[in-house]
């Protein structure tokens, strides 16, 4: 501490030995309160990883169970009935179908909406 306080009055950062060795006491506290920040963020960083980690995991989880439920059930629905229709049975199937009750924008025409395809 002693060379610390000399260096700090010889560079005109203190008045004397003691205000020499006060202010490299200070700035030495400084410095470790710093490191003790900087291992507080890396806790805060960990911390946030984890839970990121988690969010994704389920989100991951919530996508896969989707294929199980309503919309992969109706996927696999049409996939079978394009299937019968690839295979040239029921070749005349028609299927009348309407959005309109769907509706979003009621100021789009009915007659746009309503459709009749045929499979």
């Amino acid at each position: 501490m002693q060379v610390l306080a000399e260096e700090y009055t010889a560079s005109s950062m203190a008045a004397d030995i003691e205000d020499g060795r006060m202010a490299a006491a200070d700035d030495l506290l400084a410095i470790e309160s710093i490191f003790d920040q900087i291992g507080e963020m890396f806790d805060r960083i960990e911390a946030f990883r984890r839970q990121l980690e988690a969010r994704v995991r389920n989100t991951i989880n919530y996508a896969d169970r989707g294929g199980q439920g309503l919309v992969g059930r109706a996927a696999d629905l049409v996939r079978r009935l394009d299937a019968l229709l690839r295979d040239g049975r029921h070749h005349k199937a028609t299927i009348e179908w309407s959005i309109t009750s769907f509706n979003p924008c009621p100021a789009i025409s009915a007659a746009i909406l309503a459709t009749r395809t045929r499979f």
